[in-house]
């Protein structure tokens, strides 16, 4: 894959947001797409596993997640993960509007275009700003069934974190974002 192409750091401060934006995609592909995939999959079933004997009307509040029931979880938990290559070029967008939808989303991902958009009014701390383009590297890389806080940031984010670490949190406990 050729490098990310970014679009929008004509300041210091967005060229900031763009270099750790840039560094956490190329750690994400460094990780290997296949290794991702897998850790995906491995963290899936340890999910459902999780939530399989758990009422299907109970809410997630260990997980962060106190509007988001068991059944939710295990409808975003489904299909398997089956990632490919993120498009080649993968452009990023540091944009001044927030998403239409979701004022506040961070970032965001646009399959028709190959465009990962970073909301700058909607970003938070330089901390958390991996966590969001491993988010939308998922998308990038062809989940895109769900946009889900389970899907990606329970499972997701967690298997992402293993494949570049080889460490994530239990299942049973809080999600890492």
């Amino acid at each position: 894959m050729s490098p990310v192409e970014i679009y929008g750091a004509d300041t210091p401060e967005k060229q900031r947001i763009a270099l750790i934006v840039a560094q956490s995609i190329d750690a994400f592909l460094q990780a290997g797409i296949a290794a991702i995939e897998r850790e995906c999959n491995e963290r899936r079933l340890a999910v459902m596993d999780y939530l399989g004997v758990l009422p299907p009307q109970r809410t997630l509040p260990e997980w962060g997640l106190p509007n988001i029931t068991v059944e939710v979880a295990m409808q975003e938990a489904n299909p398997a993960f089956v990632l490919a290559d993120p498009p080649d070029p993968l452009r990023v967008f540091l944009t001044p509007n927030r998403h239409p939808w979701s004022r506040d989303a961070p970032m965001s991902y646009d399959p028709s275009g190959g465009i990962v958009y970073v909301h700058l009014p909607a970003l938070p701390s330089e901390g958390s700003m991996p966590w969001f383009a491993w988010h939308e590297m998922l998308h990038a890389c062809g989940d895109l069934q769900f946009d889900g806080i389970v899907r990606h940031n329970k499972i997701g984010l967690d298997a992402v974190l293993k494949a570049l670490t080889g460490q994530c949190p239990e299942v049973g406990v809080a999600p890492s974002v």
